[in-house]
């Protein structure tokens, strides 16, 4: 946001570099599991994952092209706004006259200013949010899973006890206690 000057990140080439390295660093670090994840899913009936696998192949291309398309039209939507902004005060003076021109000026030059202090704060979340999500993304892929395969009986009474929320009083403190949880003096 320099004056005279042009974003770096209001060039889709930029953005688009900016998010093919973590396209590239998202596959290099991605681990056996991230990619059993996306080419067999574990857990996954066998006819959802002939959907789920095409699906989840766009996705490695979709997140980095969504990542600089956000960045790229954050920035220059901005920049866009200000033009216009500035812009009217041209075009209406050409079509009405210079009173006009000058009469909108003062507050299309006070809404500039409001926009770029906007486009400060917009900037600010804008990096933060490219960099959080690429290191989620890539964190993601590099991320080791544990497959725990549980005994269906222990899952059956993980679930009886969560979805039991039946209220009994203890006699003599009146206290009020979940059935089945376990009872403290």
């Amino acid at each position: 946001l320099m004056p005279y000057g042009a974003a770096a990140t209001s060039n889709i080439a930029i953005t688009a570099v900016l998010a093919f390295f973590t396209f590239a660093l998202t596959q290099m670090a991605g681990t056996k599991d991230y990619w059993m994840h996306i080419l067999w899913p574990p857990g996954i009936p066998v006819p959802i994952k002939f959907i789920l696998i095409p699906v989840e192949l766009l996705g490695i291309f979709t997140k980095p092209f969504a990542l600089a398309i956000r960045l790229f039209a954050n920035i220059t939507a901005g920049h866009l706004v200000i033009l216009n902004l500035i812009g009217l005060i041209f075009i209406l003076g050409a079509l009405f006259g210079p009173v006009v021109g000058f009469g909108v000026a003062v507050p299309s030059i006070l809404m500039t200013v409001f926009i770029y202090a906007l486009k400060v704060r917009v900037s600010l979340i804008q990096a933060y949010v490219f960099t959080i999500l690429s290191a989620l993304f890539i964190g993601q892929a590099a991320e080791e899973h544990d497959h725990h395969h549980h005994d269906e009986s222990h899952a059956h009474e993980i679930a009886r006890h969560a979805s039991a929320p039946i209220v009994a009083t203890n006699g003599s403190t009146q206290e009020k206690q979940l059935v089945g949880a376990p009872v403290t003096a």
